[in-house]
C-alpha cells in the first residue's frame, strides 16, 4: 500500500464516528476469513466521558504490512478497511487469545502511522499497552504491533545518565492533538501530560491516572538538541525549570 505523509484534518472526526459504526458489521463478514480467531473492534478515539485514556498511534513492529495485513477493503478514497490478527487478553477473560481486528484506517495519513489510531488507558503491570475496544480493555501481547513511539521520550540528569525512558503517544505528537510542551516531569521523573484540558500521570505499569492540574505545570522550555542537527527523527531538548532532569523527545512531522 502508498503511503502518503499527510496529517488527518480534523473535519473527518464525523467520518470516522460513522466508519466505525460501519467496522462493526462488516468485521463479521471479515471474522469468516480468520479461522478460529475471535472479531474484536479496536476505538480509535477515546470516548468524551472517559479522561484517563489517550488516543495513540498504531504501527506495525516486527512485520511488513503485506506478510501481515490479511484483507483490505476501500471505503472511501481516504479509508480503507484492513483486517489482521493480534494477540491479547480481555478484561473479563484472563486468558491470551489470538483476535481478528477490522479496522478503518486513514490511508492518506500513513506516513507517521501505519494504522492509524488507537484509545489507550495505559499499561499494565508488565508493561503491555491496554486498548479499549467494543468488547471492553484488551491487553495486547503481541510483539508484531507497537503503539505509539516506544522510548522516544529519555530523562537524563545532569551528568547525562539515564533516569527513565517513555513511549509517548505517537512519533508526531500533531497527530494526535498534542505538542511537546505538553509533557512535563517532576523532579523523581514521573511522567505527566496535558491532553484535553486533563493532566494525566503516564504510568508505564499501570492505568493513566487524572492528576491536579498543577502536576503539568510549567511547561517545558523547547530548545534543539543540536542547531544544525540533521538527522531523522530530529531531537528536542526539552527542559523543565526547577526540575534537576531533561528530556530528549524523538519527534518529527509529516506535514
Amino acid at each position: 500500500m502508498t503511503k502518503y505523509p499527510v496529517t488527518i484534518p480534523k473535519g473527518l472526526t464525523h467520518l470516522r464516528t460513522w466508519l466505525t459504526g460501519l467496522i462493526t458489521g462488516l468485521s463479521l463478514s471479515f471474522h469468516a476469513t480468520a479461522g478460529k480467531s475471535e472479531a474484536l473492534v479496536l476505538m480509535a478515539e477515546c470516548p468524551a466521558h472517559l479522561s484517563e485514556c489517550v488516543t495513540m498511534s498504531l504501527n506495525l513492529g516486527s512485520v511488513d504490512w503485506e506478510d501481515y495485513i490479511e484483507r483490505e477493503v476501500m471505503l472511501t478514497p481516504s479509508y480503507t478497511l484492513v483486517s489482521f490478527p493480534v494477540r491479547g487478553t480481555l478484561a473479563n477473560d484472563n486468558k491470551t487469545k489470538r483476535y481478528h481486528v477490522a479496522k478503518a484506517i486513514f490511508t492518506q495519513g500513513l506516513g507517521c502511522s501505519d494504522l492509524d489510531h488507537v484509545a489507550v488507558v495505559g499499561y499494565s503491570a508488565e508493561g503491555d499497552p491496554i486498548l479499549l475496544t467494543k468488547k471492553g480493555e484488551f491487553t495486547v501481547k503481541d510483539i508484531r504491533l507497537s503503539i505509539g513511539c516506544e522510548q522516544c521520550l529519555q530523562l537524563i540528569d545532569d551528568n547525562l545518565n539515564l533516569i527513565a525512558e517513555y513511549t509517548t503517544p505517537a512519533w508526531d505528537l500533531s497527530l494526535v492533538d498534542l505538542e511537546p510542551k505538553n509533557l512535563t516531569w517532576n523532579q523523581e521523573g514521573a511522567l505527566f501530560i496535558q491532553h484535553h484540558g486533563n493532566c494525566l500521570r503516564w504510568h508505564k505499569n499501570n492505568h493513566f491516572q487524572q492528576v491536579d492540574n498543577t502536576y503539568c505545570k510549567p511547561s517545558p522550555d523547547l530548545k534543539p538538541m543540536h542547531p544544525s542537527q540533521m538527522d531523522e527523527p530530529p531531537t528536542l531538548k526539552l527542559i523543565v525549570p526547577q526540575s534537576p532532569l531533561q528530556g530528549l523527545l524523538q519527534a518529527g512531522a509529516c506535514t
